[in-house]
């Protein structure tokens, strides 16, 4: 089901995050880019959205407006910001400062989450 179609919001909600990762898997944009990114939530100041990165997949350095949490469901990614690198794999959290520079970057390909938290929303 298209973005566009799905809720974003509801009181309460369960995701299937393997179906929404099959499908973002399928989508042309993945097989063009080989990154892609779904929204599973948009609550408010809360988003959630699944991402995932080919082999060799980055997303180049940018800022997130509010906190963030990334959460790997699938593979490893190195996280970078200010001059230091993390490493992180399933089961691990990390969270980060609003406004903070960061790049992130997958040798073997990776799924994760990535929460943003954006107190200057008004949708709610």
């Amino acid at each position: 089901m298209s973005s566009l179609q799905r809720p974003l919001r509801e009181v309460v909600s369960v995701h299937d995050l393997d179906a929404e990762r099959t499908a973002s898997l399928a989508a042309d944009g993945f097989s063009r880019t080989g990154r892609t990114a779904r929204t599973v939530v948009k609550n408010g100041a809360m988003r959630v959205v699944l991402v995932s990165l080919g082999p060799g997949g980055e997303l180049a350095e940018h800022q997130a407006p509010g906190p963030i949490s990334i959460q790997p469901l699938v593979g490893r990614l190195v996280f970078r910001a200010g001059g230091e690198s993390r490493s992180l794999e399933v089961g691990q959290l990390l969270t980060a400062d609003a406004g903070l520079a960061h790049s992130v970057h997958s040798e073997e390909g990776t799924t994760f989450l990535l929460t943003v938290a954006d107190a200057r929303s008004k949708e709610g």
